[in-house]
């Protein structure tokens, strides 16, 4: 009687994918974050002297399609972390985005500055958790 019924709950893991499902969820995860580190990388290392405006804004949309990425992977898992980093890109762009109407330029340095140092312990957190959790999972480091 216990061989059937292990055979028949190994038959329908094999069927329905459910005994593998966790280390997919787990690679899918680890790929996204290591998507998203690369793509903040790229961001942040960013000659927009020699990329213009076009290189920005593509480097910006690779951000925001890997986040997606993270955030349809990782929220249940790591929900503090996303949320924490969530808020560090929101503070990043609103900070972009106010640039124009700063009174001196050391003012924008300054706040830039910040506001990425905002995103790198976001980074940083989500980062430790990730590879706590997941193990197998080598992420940027050096944002």
């Amino acid at each position: 009687m216990t061989r059937k019924l292990l055979a028949g709950f190994i038959a329908a893991c094999a069927l329905l994918g459910a005994c593998s499902s966790s280390s997919d969820d787990e690679a899918s995860t680890c790929e996204a974050l290591q998507d998203l580190g690369t793509s903040v990388q790229d961001l942040f290392n960013l000659d927009i002297i020699s990329t213009g405006t076009d290189g920005l804004n593509d480097s910006l949309d690779d951000v925001e399609t890997s986040w997606q990425a993270v955030q349809d992977n990782a929220t249940d898992q790591f929900s503090d972390q996303v949320d924490s980093f969530n808020s560090a890109l929101e503070g990043t762009a609103d900070t972009f985005s106010s640039l124009p109407d700063s009174d001196s330029l050391a003012d924008s340095v300054t706040e830039v500055s910040t506001s990425i140092d905002g995103v790198t312990a976001a980074w940083d957190s989500l980062a430790t958790a990730a590879e706590s959790e997941l193990g197998d999972c080598d992420l940027p480091t050096d944002i």
